[in-house]
């Protein structure tokens, strides 16, 4: 058990509360938090857009929808 929180504790270090877009990926508005994250064009921005497209297309869309979210993502 102590690892996989160690992991998931990591995992989640990287982001800062000064990222756009991360309120909204907290409170699970993640097409607005792609859309501030990329607006940013910072690193921790882009990261996060990733994120949420990754969450987009792997669990909110289907079909070619998510597809395009995924190799958005990517």
């Amino acid at each position: 058990m102590k690892p996989i929180f160690l992991m998931l504790a990591l995992a989640n270090s990287w982001i800062t509360d000064g990222v756009p877009g991360w309120p909204a990926y907290q409170h699970g508005e993640f097409y607005q938090s792609r859309d501030d994250a990329a607006a940013s064009h910072t690193a921790d921005g882009l990261a996060l857009d990733c994120r949420s497209g990754l969450v987009i297309g792997g669990f909110l869309e289907t079909g070619e929808a998510a597809v395009a979210s995924l190799h958005r993502a990517l």
